[in-house]
């Protein structure tokens, strides 16, 4: 699962400009996903509720992918 959750991701970063990871920052699981999207040069948050979400990371995205690790 965690592997198809990684896939999944990489595949996100060829249409999103943001990717938002739910989940527990203790999460070595979430992390990861935040860092393949990262990697793959697409900037990626961690968190653990839509409360986390800042609006300033949504200004003048137009393609927003969420996942849950």
């Amino acid at each position: 699962a965690t592997q198809n959750r990684q896939d999944a991701v990489k595949r996100m970063t060829e249409h999103c400009d943001l990717i938002i990871v739910v989940g527990s920052p203790n999460s070595s699981n979430s992390n990861r996903l935040r860092e393949v999207a990262q990697n793959r040069g697409v900037t990626a948050w961690l968190v653990d509720h839509a409360g986390q979400i800042e609006a300033g990371w949504l200004s003048g995205k137009t393609r927003i992918g969420v996942t849950a690790g």
